[in-house]
């Protein structure tokens, strides 16, 4: 079967890239044909060239043309539409990552527009959702319009499967009607990617832990202190850059320089003896290898509403909650504190993954083959 896959596969965001290999290798073990839908819409290409480094962009595109095979490029949907490209595809999978993201405010950016390619309207019949995120946007707040679009494209797709609970209720809210709740692709990637043999461009001690937090999230002297706390305890600390090269850095750390490819960022977080930072791919990451982490929520944008954070939703559905601190734990925390999380957070959820990707793999299997 011939498969589209639209996603957020070709940002700078190591995440995004290494979940969009997930499904394609997983589409491909199940013996199917992936095309990459290149979807590059102008403005989101525009803010990327403003915030990552060129040396950055260039290894994300190296990876891009390394494990994804692309279409022609499409900058906006009608030029997509016109193409004919959906017409030779069997199935168009939109997902995983934040494809149900929408944003009034921002009428220039077609991606957070509706409609826009990652909804797949002009042929609804082959839409298969694939752990579909929003990212927090507000359904309820939609226009008639925009509400009654998306309601018709969705009652047509094959599977609508979304990622966190968020999403979920919001669409349930609109749609009138259950949606699967999946996790994140990037669970599958190691099952079908040997990542061992990749050679690591910087040299790391056996014992460390990793480091990736916002600059102006804590105090010089709040890094001191936990570096000391982490070298009493054997560890080294390594500042793990984001590709915007905007993390905090002690002068004494090992430091990972850009560029780094998304393969050597994955393989850094499952050799590491543990993760302190940001954002929700590394959290997936820890999680796909039981590495220990310590997660600073900044998705939650409702403070007495935990659920608005796609990262303590997964930490939730496998019982690790504890690991994901809120913006209050965040201003009372200490670095001891961290640390003896961190050194406490042993865990194991192969059979629970285990059994969700097969359910995954069930879900989709019906779906492709669905008419």
């Amino acid at each position: 079967m011939k498969v589209g896959l639209i996603t957020h596969h070709w940002v700078p965001n190591f995440g995004a890239n290494l979940q969009a290999l997930a499904t394609k290798l997983l589409l491909e073990n199940m013996g199917h044909q992936v095309l990459v839908i290149n979807y590059r819409p102008l403005e989101l290409i525009k803010l990327y060239n403003k915030t990552v480094p060129e040396v950055q962009h260039s290894a994300h595109a190296n990876f891009t043309a390394t494990y994804l095979k692309e279409s022609a490029l499409y900058t906006d949907r009608q030029s997509m539409i016109d193409s004919g490209v959906l017409d030779t595809l069997d199935v168009v999978i939109s997902g995983s990552d934040a494809v149900f993201r929408l944003n009034p405010d921002l009428p220039n950016r077609e991606d957070l527009s509706f409609p826009n390619p990652f909804w797949v309207d002009s042929c609804s019949e082959k839409a298969i959702f694939w752990a579909a995120s929003s990212m927090g946007t507000h359904f309820k707040t939609l226009s008639k319009e925009v509400s009654e679009g998306i309601n018709q494209t969705l009652s047509k797709a094959r599977l609508i499967s979304v990622r966190d609970r968020w999403t979920s209720e919001h669409l349930e809210n609109l749609l009138g009607k259950p949606v699967s709740k999946v996790i994140d692709p990037l669970f599958f990637l190691t099952d079908f990617l040997d990542i061992e043999g990749i050679e690591l461009s910087c040299h790391i001690q056996e014992r460390y832990i990793l480091i990736n937090l916002y600059k102006g999230m804590v105090t010089h002297d709040w890094l001191e202190r936990l570096d000391a706390l982490a070298r009493d305890a054997g560890l080294e600390i390594v500042a793990l850059p984001n590709p915007e090269n905007n993390s905090v850095s002690l002068n004494r750390w090992n430091k990972v320089e850009l560029p780094l490819s998304p393969i050597e960022w994955l393989k850094l977080i499952r050799n590491s003896s543990g993760y302190i930072g940001v954002r929700f791919h590394p959290v997936v990451a820890c999680m796909t290898a039981n590495i220990p982490f310590v997660s600073f929520d900044t998705y939650q944008t409702k403070l007495l509403n935990r659920y608005s954070s796609k990262t303590y939703d997964i930490c939730k559905h496998m019982g690790l909650e504890n690991y994901c601190l809120s913006r209050i734990e965040k201003i009372l925390l200490s670095p001891r504190r961290v640390l003896n999380l961190l050194l406490k957070n042993i865990f194991n959820v192969n059979d629970k993954v285990y059994s969700e990707k097969q359910e995954m793999k069930r879900l989709l299997s019906n779906a492709l083959y669905s008419s």
